[in-house]
This record gives C-alpha cells, sequence and structure tokens, in this order.
C-alpha cells in the first residue's frame, strides 16, 4: 500500500525485510550484515512496546542481544549458547504453558471485547489508567537510545536516513492503558536526529477495527491506515529518495520507452559502479507504456571493454502484478524493472558497458531505438569491476579441457573454452577465451599469438595482451585466475576444414616468445562467395572511401504511413580487403532535418562483416526500418552510409577525381501518406 501511495513521487521501491528476530538486536544486526546490500534511500524501523520489555527479561531467547554496560553496548551470548536436551525439553513445555495462557487471556479479552463493541455499537471510551513506570524503565531506555544511535550511524555510513515508526500496542486503541513510550521515544529521537513518525494519534481516531480481535495484530484496515499515515508523515517532511535515475528518453519504436536507468537503488551520480570480479551486481530500467499492443521481452547485456558478450538476461518484461505489456494500462503507464546481473568469475578488472535491447515475444526481432540512441540495442551504463575477493577454483570453470600449461616462470595457461564456438566461416571474426593463471605476481609484460594448423600452417597476425590492455600482465598478482580473449579474423580464402589452435605467449616489449600450448581445434566452413552483379531497382556506383563500392538498392515501397516498415535490399562491393568492420546507417529524415527511423547495423545482420570480403566480392544486404508512429505526413528523404563503430568516423563519399562529396548517400525520397 505504502509503496503505490508513494508512485505519484517517483519510482519507489519497498523492500519488507519482516520480522528477523526478536527487538532492536536483531534488526540492527541484520541491517549490518545484510539490510544495507540493498543500498535503500530510507531505513524504517518499526517499534513496539515489546521491543522495550525485551530488553530486559530475564527468561531471554539464547540469541545475541545488545546489553548496556558502563554506557557502551556490549553484545551478549556470542556464539549464542546451545541448550541440552533436557533444557530444550523444559523450555518448550515451558514456552507451550506459556503461549496457552496467552491465547487464553486474549480470547477472553476479545470476546468481552467484541460484547462491548455490540452493546456499543463503537469504539469504547478510553479509560485513562494511571502509568507507573517498571523499575527497569530507564536502563531499558538508555539501551534503547544507545541501539538507536548505532544504528542510525550505520545507516548513514551507507548514505541512508533511518525513520523510527513508534505502533501503539491494541489497549492503547481499546483505552485500558495508557505510556509516555511514545514520548520518550520522540525525545530520544530528538536527541539522535532521527525521524519520529507516531502512529497513535491516528489509531487513536479510527472507528473501523484496525486489529484483528483474536489475534491482536493489525488487520487490513489497520495497515491500510498506517500506509497512508506513514505516507503522510513522509511527505510532510519533504522526503526525497536520491536522484537515482539516469534519464535516457529511449523510444523502442513507438511501442516502449526507457525512461531512466540507476545501478540498484543508489544514485547514478556515481562514474562508475565498483563490483568485484565474481560478484553479482543490479540495474533498474524504468519503462513507460506508449503503445505496446503484444509482449515484449528485454534483453540485458554486459560487455567487457572490447565488446565481448560477457553475460546475458533474456526474460518478458512484466509489471508488478506480472502482466505482460500488452496487458499494461494506457500511455504513460511506468514500471520499474530490475535485473541482477552476475560478473563471470575470472572476468579481469576494468571498464565493463551494459547494454539493453527489446523484443516481441512472437517475432523475437529486436525494435529499433528510434530516439534517444540508435540501432538495436541501447548502451546503458558503464561500471568498473575490481580485482576478486576470492579467486575461482579452476574446476568452477568448467572447461571441457583443462590444460594447465606452465609458460615460462609466471603464467600458466589453464585452457580454452571452444563449446560454444561452433564452425567458423571463412572472413569471420572469431572471438577466443583463454583462461590464464598467475603463477606468481608477474614482472613481465606479455601478449598472445595464434597460429591454426591444417595442410599449411598460418599464423593469425595480430599480438594482444594476455587480458587485454587495460588490465596488462604487470598488474597480475599470485594465484589470479583471469579469462582474456583472443579476437581475430579468418581469412576471406580460408579453406573447409579443421584446424589445430597453438597459442605462443610473446614478450610485448622484445617480441621474444616463451613458449607455446596447443588449445584445441576450431571446425572452419569456406563462406559461398558471388562476385556477380544481380538485377538491382535502382542501380548507383558510389565510391566509400576507397573502400567499398555502393552499387544500387531496392526499395519494395515509396509510400508509407507513419508506424510502417519500410522494406530495403542494398547491394554492396569490396573494392579492397578490409581491416575494420564498418557498420551501416540507414536514416530517414524529413525537410527540418529530424530523424524519424533509423537502423545500424553490420551487413547481413552482423554475419557479414566487412573484415570477412574479398576484394570485388559482392553483397546482398537486407534492411527494415520502422517510421516514428509519431511522423507527419509529407515528404521524407532516406540516407546511408557507412561508418567505423569505434571511433564513429563515416567513410567519405568521393566523385571520379578522388574528391570528397559528404559522408552519406541520399536514396529515393518516401512519401508518408494520411493515417
Amino acid at each position: 500500500i505504502l509503496e503505490s501511495l508513494l508512485q505519484e513521487h517517483g519510482p519507489f521501491e519497498v523492500i519488507n525485510t519482516g520480522v528477523t528476530g526478536y527487538g532492536l538486536t536483531q534488526e540492527t544486526l541484520y541491517y549490518e550484515t545484510e539490510g544495507y546490500k540493498y543500498e535503500p534511500d530510507l531505513v524504517m524501523l518499526v517499534f513496539f512496546h515489546n521491543d522495550l520489555t525485551d530488553l530486559v527479561r530475564e527468561k531471554e531467547p539464547p540469541k545475541p542481544k545488545f546489553r548496556l554496560v558502563n554506557g557502551q553496548l556490549e553484545l551478549h551470548n556470542v556464539p549464542y549458547p546451545h541448550p541440552s536436551q533436557l533444557e530444550t525439553r523444559d523450555k518448550e513445555e515451558e514456552w507451550l504453558s506459556a503461549v496457552g495462557k496467552g491465547l487464553m487471556q486474549r480470547l477472553q479479552f476479545s470476546e468481552t471485547r467484541a460484547l462491548i463493541e455490540g452493546a456499543l455499537k463503537a469504539k469504547p471510551p478510553r479509560c485513562l489508567k494511571p502509568f507507573n513506570p517498571p523499575t527497569y524503565w530507564e536502563y531499558a531506555w538508555q539501551t534503547v537510545e544507545a541501539i538507536l544511535r548505532r544504528l542510525s550511524e550505520s545507516v548513514e555510513e551507507h548514505g541512508s536516513r533511518l525513520v523510527v515508526v513508534t505502533t501503539p500496542p491494541h489497549k492503547e486503541w481499546v483505552g485500558c492503558w495508557t505510556s509516555p513510550e511514545t514520548e520518550v521515544m520522540d525525545s530520544v529521537c530528538t536527541n539522535e536526529g532521527i525521524a519520529h513518525i507516531d502512529l497513535l494519534p491516528g489509531f487513536s481516531q479510527a472507528e473501523t477495527q484496525p486489529y484483528f480481535r483474536r489475534d491482536l495484530h493489525w488487520s487490513a484496515e489497520g495497515h491500510r491506515l498506517a500506509a497512508h499515515m506513514i505516507y503522510d508523515q513522509l511527505v510532510a517532511v519533504d522526503f526525497e529518495p536520491k536522484p537515482f535515475l539516469e534519464p535516457v528518453g529511449a523510444n523502442f519504436e513507438g511501442k516502449l520507452e526507457l525512461v531512466g536507468w540507476a545501478w540498484g537503488d543508489s544514485s547514478s551520480n556515481l562514474v562508475a559502479y565498483p563490483v568485484p570480479s565474481g560478484e553479482q551486481a543490479q540495474i533498474r530500467l524504468y519503462w513507460q507504456q506508449l503503445e505496446a499492443r503484444e509482449d515484449y521481452q528485454v534483453s540485458v547485456m554486459l560487455l567487457d571493454g572490447q565488446g565481448h558478450n560477457v553475460w546475458q538476461m533474456d526474460r518478458p518484461l512484466l509489471d508488478r502484478s506480472g502482466r505482460g505489456t500488452s496487458q499494461w494500462q494506457p500511455r504513460g503507464s511506468e514500471v520499474l524493472d530490475q535485473y541482477l546481473f552476475s560478473i563471470p568469475p575470472a572476468a579481469p578488472p576494468g571498464e565493463y558497458q551494459v547494454e539493453v535491447a527489446l523484443y516481441p515475444w512472437a517475432t523475437q526481432a529486436p525494435l529499433n531505438v528510434i530516439e534517444g540512441g540508435h540501432g538495436t540495442r541501447l548502451e546503458v551504463g558503464t561500471f568498473q569491476v575490481r580485482r576478486a575477493l576470492r579467486q575461482p577454483e579452476v574446476k568452477a570453470l568448467d572447461l571441457p579441457s583443462p590444460l594447465m600449461a606452465d609458460i615460462g616462470p609466471e603464467v600458466r595457461l589453464i585452457g580454452c573454452d571452444l563449446s560454444t564456438q561452433g564452425v567458423a566461416q571463412s572472413g569471420e571474426t572469431v572471438a577466443l577465451p583463454v583462461y590464464w593463471q598467475a603463477r606468481r605476481d608477474v614482472q613481465g609484460d606479455y601478449g598472445l599469438l595464434v597460429h591454426l594448423d591444417n595442410e599449411e600452417e598460418f599464423s593469425v597476425e595480430k599480438l594482444s595482451r594476455l587480458t587485454g590492455d587495460a588490465y596488462p600482465t604487470t598488474e597480475w598478482t599470485k594465484g589470479e585466475v583471469l579469462r582474456g580473449w583472443y579476437d581475430f579474423t579468418l581469412p576471406p580464402n580460408v579453406l573447409s576444414g579443421s584446424y589445430r589452435l597453438v597459442a605462443q605467449v610473446v614478450d610485448m616489449a622484445t617480441g621474444e616468445p616463451l613458449g607455446e600450448a596447443e588449445l584445441g581445434e576450431l571446425a572452419v566452413e569456406a563462406r559461398p562467395r558471388s562476385f556477380e552483379v544481380p538485377l538491382i531497382q535502382h542501380p548507383l556506383s558510389v565510391n566509400l572511401g576507397e573502400q567499398v563500392e555502393f552499387l544500387g538498392y531496392d526499395l519494395k515501397a515509396d509510400h508509407a504511413v507513419a508506424g510502417d516498415t519500410l522494406h530495403l535490399t542494398f547491394y554492396w562491393r569490396a573494392l579492397v580487403g578490409m581491416e575494420t568492420s564498418y557498420k551501416v546507417f540507414t536514416h530517414l529524415f524529413g525537410d527540418d532535418g529530424r530523424i524519424w527511423g533509423q537502423k545500424d547495423g553490420f551487413p547481413g545482420k552482423g554475419t557479414l562483416p566487412t573484415i570477412g570480403w574479398a576484394e570485388g566480392e559482392v553483397i546482398v544486404d537486407e534492411y527494415e526500418i520502422t517510421i516514428d508512429p509519431g511522423a507527419p505526413a509529407g515528404d521524407y528523404q532516406l540516407a546511408i552510409g557507412m561508418y567505423d563503430p569505434a571511433s564513429g568516423a563515416r567513410l567519405p563519399i568521393l566523385d571520379e577525381k578522388g574528391e570528397i562529396q559528404g559522408d552519406r548517400i541520399l536514396l529515393k525520397k518516401i512519401v508518408l501518406g494520411e493515417q
């Protein structure tokens, strides 16, 4: 109830940790060991009168408990004693006897209470019996204040705020007992600078029964009343959470908008969210309904600094009631979604990127981001991975064939995982995960070369550091287990067959090899190629940076309405062999230059990267561009081109003299009609 009330002030989540034990000791210890991990903006402690008596009762459960000794808190019963079987049986009998008496008293009191209510048809008048403080009163409250001081300091150390909520016992609502507990708590909280919310005034005025008659716990009405009172108090003190949402405003083809994101509950003002390797982190995505009429799935991907997808989760996008996007409320409704993701064991320290994609469950085809980003994968945020708190066991890496090959005195090659590689195509870039272990604190700066051996041995002319430039081997410490990636591109003319992969470790400074080991076998298949130009609907000849020739395009229709999808086929020819994997951009823009539809992607939906094109090869490349549903009727222009995704630099358009004529190719105009 409280969570729903708070939503009008922004995206809130209320986490009820339940009853974590008995009394303030257990609640404080729970926050210090577990609760802080939720990274709350506000910590709410609900105080009941038995929290006071639990601090001083003689017969207590054998759990850790704070005692105030010479003004200092001491934790007793640590470790708590384990009673004998005889003591356990005696305590069980004693407990059952006490529970039985208590139940009889509650039943008798409830029956009396029900008779009074039935006769008066209203809440009975308050008795206003005088309060006589018990002997333990002063000591108990001193202990309460000391515990709250400790809890408040711990909460503030984690960037949160503490609020104490005092809830009245049933006797006070009935009016048969009064106590200055709330006044004392108010004084304690004032002394310690802690916000205090007292529920007694609201409960004492309630005419509807807020308690279960036979149980004396809150009824549904009691929970509703408490939620509204807490909400009113939070609004009155102008409580606002830390501004944790980083605005995005990414429009996915007019269906859904990603409004913002955050790491956990914490402020996105953090430059980087530090997470140890092998641990977990949380990301929150805040979605808004636009015109989603079918159910969509979200894909959250974790990429390392080299662009390798090291973790991914795909799941339906649901609201808090478990409803898919097709059942969400009309335009404007918002949902806060969260994902707990794991940093893979052996992931090297460095900067990692989270990307998000959205696709319909039925077709699995990713939606384009038409505003607030581009392409089908939206870059959300980056964070830093730190060195692992504990190194993973080699067997936990689940490598198909561990090698455990010592290469030189400082590094050990643990193995390589080829299980997910499948058959590699000629011209394809292969990402090879290789696992290493430091035999000692490493002094040398080492790199890796890979040889492919079939009938003719050839090496991939690429030397790269074992775990990337961001974490060179000079940073490795003894016993550290790490996964590196070795990316290499198979030559376009490589023959089909099975190739042995041989890893060679090289000193980056001198080029001297330290040793080598066989990684396994890679199946390679030569990709069919065409060097003939097919029939093209709109033939052209455009030179893109002396790298690629644009031969023309097919366009299924040049008339459409907002929300339609344009189907295009591009024809390219490689002028030379390329060392850069260029990306294709396609924009649909109006007279004012605003883009109303776009698609960015690698040729062949990623299966035909330009680095795999053979000189003279003709590539057929298909794209679909969804027009923004809000696009007004009128004339629109299509423009395409290629760019280096690493730098964003576009290939220039050259004329016959080699002079630059711009960086995009204008295609036929598209006419949007009225819907």
